[in-house]
């Protein structure tokens, strides 16, 4: 092979994967304290995705132990004003090997009425990474009318955990959320834009608290 044929080649090759990430739809919104930052809009829409991806010095089993960690102060503990966390269904009564379905109950600030959502939450490997979904869902032990304010919309929130070594893990998150409500989109742009940073430094903070507790792994 030609030193030009192998210089062409590998032009061709990433231009292929440049291509396919521009595909995707995300689109480089710059990074903020080790986070690199990703919007997504789509046709038609005002209201933006958004995704963060950092590297953590942690294992996939420590992060998941907090993801899966069911305890409502320990949740407190990590996810951005959350004061409610109330599990309604579990993956035995699901029927659904690593999925439960929760309430959460959010303190904004004023003049911003509280939020709060119910939400579903599956967990699946793919090798040796791990996807965590959650999504808005309905139950009847927490009717719509049962608010603390607002029921928001949870559209997706993923997080994907890719393998890089056996204490190393590449976090990416990406998230869309409609706050309902009287919140303009363009609001709920700038209010969630940051969200994945807090999140995600939050969330490696947290892991760092794994001491070797058992876990049931997808």
């Amino acid at each position: 092979m030609t030193k030009g044929f192998f210089t062409l080649m590998v032009t061709f090759f990433l231009t292929l994967s440049s291509f396919s990430f521009a595909s995707d739809g995300w689109e480089s919104a710059g990074g903020k304290d080790g986070v690199e930052l990703f919007t997504k809009t789509s046709t038609g829409e005002s209201l933006k995705a958004f995704r963060g991806t950092k590297v953590f010095n942690k294992s996939i089993k420590q992060i998941y132990w907090v993801l899966s960690k069911k305890d409502p102060n320990f949740r407190k503990e990590w996810v951005d004003r959350l004061y409610i966390s109330e599990p309604l269904e579990s993956a035995k009564t699901l029927g659904i090997p690593h999925s439960s379905v929760t309430y959460q109950a959010y303190d904004t600030p004023w003049p911003i009425s509280n939020r709060d959502q119910v939400v579903k939450t599956q967990a699946t490997r793919e090798g040796k990474n791990l996807k965590v979904m959650l999504k808005s869902t309905t139950h009847s032990k927490k009717p719509a009318a049962d608010t603390v304010g607002v029921r928001m919309d949870l559209l997706f929130a993923i997080y994907n955990l890719k393998y890089v070594g056996d204490s190393k893990t590449e976090v990416t998150v990406s998230v869309k959320i409609d706050p309902k409500g009287l919140i303009p989109n363009w609001f709920s742009n700038i209010i969630y834009k940051t969200w994945p940073v807090k999140t995600l430094n939050r969330l490696e903070k947290q892991a760092a608290k794994y001491n070797g507790q058992n876990i049931n792994m997808p």
